[in-house]
């Protein structure tokens, strides 16, 4: 467990080291953040209204370091390794409970943190990793079947990505899958487990007069309606392949193509053939960006454009196949619907994808919350995988 802990430490310390030292100039994003952090850590955020598009509680959190340890760079970016090691340690806790061996977890734990979006969020000021560790908070939550500590855990998260609306909708139909086993008191609980953690986010949304404070809502939104971006959808799909690939490897018994799913292919092509993975067009128009992330840009500068679509395209059908195999399985092997710890976990994942394209960005670094879930029902289906813990801890 300590290994796990220091792991994203070393790593982002390497990285601070090999781009400047922990005082370096700003990178990228940082920058806005910063600023967001200091107007919060010097009073001077009124109304709730400052220049972001996330909920305040990162920036509450930063300022509220800054005035215990200082606002330099150098004095806020310790804090980004600490919750690292902290999202780094919730992610050994839940591998564990699938792995047969605590060193499996750890080398799922290391794939995790060699993220590139895992060691940058845990080496700058970001707004990602805090939302991991209430994520993976959840998702503990939703494994041992706790839902008066999902409500809390989810309404922080709420606080810090509006997106983790999605993870509400997975407890939602995990209540509604407990009304339909019988289990009317299952039902009520995580149904109103979807609804509570809600609640203060829609407050700050009431003082803002819509989804985000009104001094960035213009800048970023172009006046566009709230819409379901398909785009999103075939770049979260391809995307979680690619980075999933090593894992991918171990999990092969999720990809064959059998009668019951062989529809999936030319349904799964022609989707993507219509709707490609490519940038949100607020991120060409605003930032003069075309790609999706890091992997799409290190993929279109070593290859054409069309050699890169067609190994997108590939991705996208082979994920669609494995979570067609996976939501299949689980149901099938369940017989009452959903009852495994890991089937709540591809609810997550499917919530997860069905929301998030509703965001006005594409970004590949929104896989980092489902990158755990994803990696846990590859090790399940592996030999690595401990199936005997593939249960849910009921409560009384």
């Amino acid at each position: 467990m300590v290994a796990a802990f220091l792991l994203p430490i070393m790593t982002a310390s390497a990285l601070l080291v090999a781009t400047g030292g922990l005082d370096r100039p700003p990178w990228g994003d940082e920058g806005h953040f910063y600023d967001t952090v200091l107007l919060f850590a010097h009073g001077e955020v009124e109304q709730w209204d400052y220049p972001e598009v996330v909920p305040p509680l990162t920036f509450v959190a930063y300022s509220a370091w800054g005035r215990l340890f200082g606002t330099d760079l150098a004095n806020l970016r310790p804090l980004s390794m600490l919750v690292a090691g902290i999202a780094s340690l919730l992610s050994f806790i839940v591998l564990r409970r699938f792995t047969k061996q605590a060193w499996q977890a750890l080398v799922v734990v290391a794939w995790l943190v060699v993220n590139p979006y895992f060691t940058g969020a845990g080496a700058f000021i970001y707004t990602d990793m805090l939302f991991q560790v209430f994520v993976l908070a959840m998702i503990l939550a939703l494994l041992n079947d706790r839902p008066l500590w999902f409500i809390v855990t989810a309404a922080l998260a709420m606080l810090t990505r509006q997106y983790a609306v999605s993870f509400l909708l997975a407890a939602g139909l995990i209540g509604l899958l407990g009304f339909w086993r019988g289990e009317k008191r299952q039902g009520v609980r995580w149904l109103i487990a979807a609804v509570l953690p809600m609640l203060p986010l829609l407050l700050l949304m009431l003082q803002w007069g819509g989804l985000s404070p009104p001094a960035v809502l213009a800048k970023w939104t172009l006046d566009e309606p709230l819409r379901w971006n398909p785009h999103t959808f075939t770049t979260l799909i391809a995307m979680l392949v690619v980075y999933s690939t090593p894992l991918l490897l171990l999990g092969w018994r999720t990809i064959p193509v059998t009668k019951r799913s062989v529809w999936i292919i030319p349904v799964a092509a022609m989707l993507y053939l219509l709707f490609p993975v490519r940038a949100s067009q607020v991120t060409v128009a605003q930032m003069g960006i075309d790609t999706v992330g890091l992997a799409h840009k290190a993929m279109r500068t070593v290859l054409p454009d069309l050699i890169v679509q067609g190994v997108l395209l590939v991705a996208f059908v082979l994920g669609c196949l494995v979570v067609f195999n996976l939501i299949w399985s689980h149901w099938d092997a369940s017989r009452a619907g959903f009852t495994s710890a890991g089937s709540r976990l591809l609810l997550l994942i499917v919530s997860y994808v069905i929301v998030l394209p509703l965001s006005y960005q594409n970004w590949e670094k929104y896989l980092l919350p489902i990158l755990l879930p994803a990696a846990v029902l590859l090790v399940l289906s592996s030999s690595l995988g401990h199936n005997g813990q593939n249960r849910i801890a009921k409560t009384t």
